[in-house]
């Protein structure tokens, strides 16, 4: 769908931003991304969630430096699940399109 009026489109990005910005789910995200990236200014509040993900990030580190394989292994495991995830689906997806008559 197109919709060609642009205050109807700033109306549902505006919408569509407020949504994003009540949404907490990805406020993890967000908040490292942007301390990250430095594009916009972070408060106290964000300053623990930064604070437990670099602790996070550091003992993941550690980890990976001292043992390896407790690192690799399942990140190879995950990877190759999603990988066949990926691969089902897309087989999935492929026959049905070939059932429809569509390319």
């Amino acid at each position: 769908m197109v919709i060609e009026d642009d205050r109807f489109g700033q109306a549902m990005e505006q919408m569509f931003l407020n949504d994003l910005s009540m949404s907490t789910e990805i406020v993890l995200g967000n908040t490292v991304g942007a301390a990250i990236t430095n594009r916009r200014t972070l408060g106290p509040a964000e300053a623990s969630i930064m604070q437990i993900t670099a602790s996070l990030l550091i003992g993941l580190a550690l980890v990976a430096f001292l043992w390896p394989r407790v690192v690799a292994i399942p990140l190879a495991v995950i990877s190759v699940w999603c990988a066949i995830s990926l691969a089902f689906k897309a087989l999935r997806l492929r026959s049905k399109f070939e059932q429809s008559g569509k390319p």
